[in-house]
C-alpha cells in the first residue's frame, strides 16, 4: 500500500471550484477529457484525436478545467507509472481484507456506519464525488491517506484475499471489511463495471456520454446524510488507445502489450472515500 500523493487532494480541491459553478455531469466530461489530453501529452502523442466537449457552458468549463485540473493530473499520472514501475515486488497481501482493516483502523477515528464496494470506481469518480460533497452539498468527504494497487486491473485479485468463510467475490470484502469496522451495512454497487462493459468497447467518448456521474454522486449523498459511510473500489478502469488510433475504456489491460498503448492505468490504482454528515463535526 501506497500513500495518496497531495496531487489527489489537489485534484478534489480544483473539482471542488467546478463543481460549485457548473452542472456535475459537465465537469465530469470537462474531466475526462483534460485528463486524457494531459495523458496523451504525457506520452509523447498527439491530442488531436480528441475533441474537446461543445455546447452549453463548455466554453468557459474547459478552460477553466485546464487551469485547474491539469497540473494534479499530470503530477498523478507521473505518479502512477512511478508506482507501477517501482523496483519492489507487490505482494499478494497488497489488496487483502485485513491489510485495509489495519489501515482503516488506524487512519478513521469515528465508526463506520456503512461499508459500499464499488466495482470498477476509479479516481475519477472518487474525486468527483469528493468535491460534490464537499463544495456542492456541504458534507463532510476525504479520501483516505492511503492506495492500494491492484496489479492486473481486476476483481479476483482482491476477492481471492477474502478471510476464509467468505464468498470470494466483490460483495464478500465488503462483508468482511464492514465486520471488521462494526458497520451495521454492507453494500455492492457493479454500476461503473456495467457502464465499462456495455459501452467502454465503443469508445472513450461513449463511455463518458453513458456514465451518469449524479446516479453515483447522488447516492452516495444520501447515504451518507445520516451516517458514516466508507466506499471502496476493487480497480478502476483503463483508457486505452487502440491500432486503429481510437480510445476505449476496459479493465486490466496488458501495460505494455502489442500495438494498443495504456494511455491511463486507472484500473491498477484502488482508493477509499469516507463521507458524513457535517453535523457529526
Amino acid at each position: 500500500m501506497g500513500r495518496l500523493p497531495a496531487s489527489i487532494h489537489n485534484l478534489v480541491e480544483g473539482l471542488g471550484k467546478l463543481v460549485a459553478s457548473y452542472k456535475l455531469p459537465d465537469v465530469y466530461k470537462a474531466l475526462h477529457y483534460v485528463a486524457v489530453e494531459t495523458a496523451l501529452l504525457h506520452h509523447g502523442l498527439g491530442a488531436s484525436i480528441i475533441e474537446p466537449p461543445k455546447g452549453g457552458a463548455f466554453g468557459t468549463l474547459v478552460p477553466l478545467a485546464r487551469r485547474e485540473l491539469k497540473p494534479p493530473i499530470r503530477d498523478t499520472i507521473i505518479w502512477m507509472y512511478r508506482e507501477l514501475d517501482r523496483s519492489t515486488p507487490f505482494i499478494v497481501s497488497e489488496g487483502s481484507v485485513e491489510g485495509l482493516t489495519i489501515e482503516l483502523s488506524r487512519i478513521i477515528v469515528r465508526p463506520v456506519d456503512a461499508v459500499v464496494a464499488h466495482d470498477g470506481l476509479s479516481l475519477f469518480e472518487f474525486a468527483t464525488c469528493a468535491a460534490y460533497l464537499r463544495f456542492r452539498r456541504s458534507m463532510q468527504a476525504v479520501m483516505v491517506d492511503f492506495v492500494f494497487v491492484n496489479p492486473p486491473g481486476v476483481t479476483r485479485y482482491v476477492s481471492t484475499q477474502v478471510p476464509q468463510g467468505e464468498r470470494q467475490s466483490l460483495a464478500g470484502i465488503a462483508r468482511a471489511l464492514a465486520r471488521e469496522l462494526n458497520a451495521k451495512v454492507f453494500k455492492r454497487s457493479s454500476y461503473v463495471d456495467r457502464i465499462v462493459h456495455e459501452h467502454g468497447g465503443g469508445g472513450w467518448s461513449s463511455f463518458v456520454e453513458h456514465l451518469d456521474m449524479e446516479i453515483i454522486a447522488k447516492e452516495l449523498a444520501e447515504e451518507a446524510s445520516s451516517g458514516c459511510v466508507l466506499v471502496f473500489s476493487d480497480h478502476g478502469y483503463d483508457i486505452v488507445l487502440g491500432e486503429e488510433g481510437g480510445l476505449y475504456v476496459t479493465h486490466g489491460h496488458k501495460l505494455g502489450a502489442g500495438m494498443e498503448r495504456v494511455v491511463l492505468p486507472l484500473s491498477r490504482f484502488s482508493f477509499v472515500l469516507v463521507a458524513f454528515p457535517a453535523s457529526f463535526v
